[in-house]
């Protein structure tokens, strides 16, 4: 599965297209011969048509293409020059035409096709179709302006499943008639037709591509899921079209660099979630001079608190731990970028996590509030949108969330309550 560190930073220096050429399915730079590694756009009379990243010229990561109006075409995800993970279609009006998933270059799992309009025209598990038609491989191209017939003609294979039918229990959807475990493509409509909610239950458990709309027909949200749990590319869009959080699932756990925008498009956050538990690792590797001229083997304390940049603390088992001693950090801990801006606020016993801890935005206004007892989530936990406006509020307990957790738009209205089973 792809990583976070996979997306593609817009705001990064490129290669032209017409600087690549292959040898042996390897691409290699037009004037010297290297081989192509970083960012690659290809521009045509000043508009953005494809761009994506090389890894020791492979194709790697997100790559999009867009129509010659700027309007993005289609994404897909590729891994060693394959296609890995998942994959969208859209229409010239920007609705979503064909979602699913790749492994190793073929179709797997479950893909999903709309009309223009939104709404759902196929839902095929090829795992289905492989048993009725021997396996009727599809690929796609991506450089080539034609797309292939999507399904090859083939009908659907999964039934559809209303709202109305299905109940969940425990984590599990199960059919109201004869409370058996849900299968099959779930629709969620609003009142003028249109496809609110899409996805697909498998065992009972939701399998492959979900997708929300808004009432327009514009994509709200795009999750992947695997055996119920969050796997893959996940995002959130503004009402506009422009992205608003983006990141990686694993295991039903974020995972990689997430970033938040505003409703511009502009970069407000941007956070690497990887683990660093096999190994210690430090964060950042760009430094500031006026750092570099402390002593080395001592923390900067002002005012009794401990002044670190982020590439000067790592994580191992859960404790925080001093990069220039090696030794767990105590006491009061801010953690700043290479630029001085405060990346997160709180408090260590022996490195572990204790009290109120406050994480920032890029733009220095604060994301969130946790409050610690022993290492683990306990007590209120807040999250903020760009604006100040609080986003979601509940409580932990030994690492886990209790009780109601409310969630609000960035206009200060409650959107929904959830409460968490015990």
């Amino acid at each position: 599965m792809l990583k976070g560190s996979d997306m593609i930073d817009s705001d990064s220096e490129h290669i032209p297209y017409h600087y690549v050429i292959y040898s042996d399915g390897v691409a290699h730079h037009k004037i010297d011969g290297s081989i192509i590694e970083g960012l690659v756009k290809k521009i045509v009379s000043g508009v953005l048509i494809e761009q994506g990243v090389y890894k020791k010229g492979l194709k790697e990561g997100v790559w999009e293409n867009f129509r010659s109006d700027r309007k993005l075409r289609q994404r897909q995800c590729y891994r060693g020059g394959l296609l890995e993970g998942s994959h969208e279609w859209f229409h010239t009006n920007g609705n979503i035409r064909e979602t699913g998933q790749y492994e190793n270059g073929d179709r797997v799992g479950i893909w999903l096709s709309f009309d223009r309009f939104g709404n759902l025209t196929s839902a095929l598990d090829l795992k289905t179709v492989e048993l009725a038609t021997k396996y009727k491989k599809t690929t796609v191209q991506p450089d080539t302006r034609a797309h292939p017939d999507s399904l090859n003609g083939l009908k659907s294979s999964l039934l559809e499943l209303s709202e109305r039918r299905i109940f969940s229990h425990d984590g599990l959807a199960f059919n109201k008639s004869d409370e058996t475990l849900a299968n099959g493509v779930f629709l969620k409509k609003y009142r003028n037709g249109t496809v609110e909610v899409v996805g697909v239950y498998k065992d009972g458990l939701k399998e492959g591509p979900w997708k929300e709309f808004r009432s327009n027909g514009r994509l709200k949200l795009n999750s992947n899921y695997d055996k119920g749990k969050l796997n893959g590319l996940w995002e959130w869009f503004n009402s506009n079209g422009k992205i608003r959080e983006k990141g990686f699932y694993k295991n039903g756990v974020k995972t990689g660099v997430w970033e938040e925008r505003d409703s511009g498009g502009q970069l407000t956050d941007r956070i690497n979630l990887s683990s660093n538990k096999a190994t210690p690792k430090k964060i950042s590797a760009t430094v500031s001079q006026s750092f570099e001229n402390n002593s080395k083997n001592r923390e900067t304390q002002i005012d009794g608190v401990s002044q670190l940049y982020e590439h000067e603390i790592y994580v191992l088992d859960g404790v925080i731990f001093s990069a220039k001693n090696n030794n767990p950090i105590e006491g009061r801990f801010v953690s700043r970028k290479a630029n001085g801006d405060i990346v997160e606020t709180g408090e260590c016993s022996g490195g572990i996590r204790k009290g109120e801890w406050k994480i920032f935005r890029i733009n220095g206004k604060l994301k969130q509030k946790q409050n610690y007892k022993n290492g683990k989530l306990d007590g209120l936990w807040e999250w903020f949108h760009d604006n100040g406006n609080i986003r979601e509020r509940g409580f932990c307990k030994s690492g886990n969330r209790i009780g109601e957790w409310q969630s609000f738009d960035r206009f200060g209205n409650h959107t929904k309550t959830i409460v968490q089973k015990k």
